[in-house]
């Protein structure tokens, strides 16, 4: 009888002792793929904030604004000699990213040419 009772402990122990094993190493997985993904994003916010500033960056730091979201910048071409020519939207993306589905309905609908100026005056 206390065989059985020592074996079934056994058994317990071992079980418990395995799950821990088991979520513990599952854990520590979950937490490095976190990292890696924080890191990514981290780099990819540095990347944005500071490509006006790269050399093969196609605007003049100067005529941009940021914007964030959901576009990072808006370039003004020519606002240096107050006579815009042109206005550009920015989109800074590093590695493998992607345009989020919000940006991918903002390009369509910049590249359909639906955009207006509005005149706002409060009187």
């Amino acid at each position: 009888m206390i065989e059985y009772f020592l074996i079934a402990l056994f058994a317990f122990l071992f079980g418990v002792v395995f799950a821990y094993l088991k979520l513990r190493k599952d854990f520590e997985k979950k937490r490095k793929e976190s990292l890696e993904k924080s890191r990514v994003v981290l780099k990819g916010l540095i990347n944005e904030q500071l490509s006006p500033y790269f050399p093969d960056f196609p605007f003049k730091a100067g005529e941009l604004r940021f914007i964030g979201k959901p576009i990072d910048f808006i370039a003004f071409v020519g606002m240096d000699e107050n006579n815009i020519k042109e206005v550009v939207f920015v989109e800074v993306k590093s590695g493998k990213a992607q345009l989020s589905s919000v940006e991918k309905s903002l390009k369509k609908a910049i590249e359909e040419r639906n955009v207006r100026w509005v005149e706002y005056r409060k009187n």
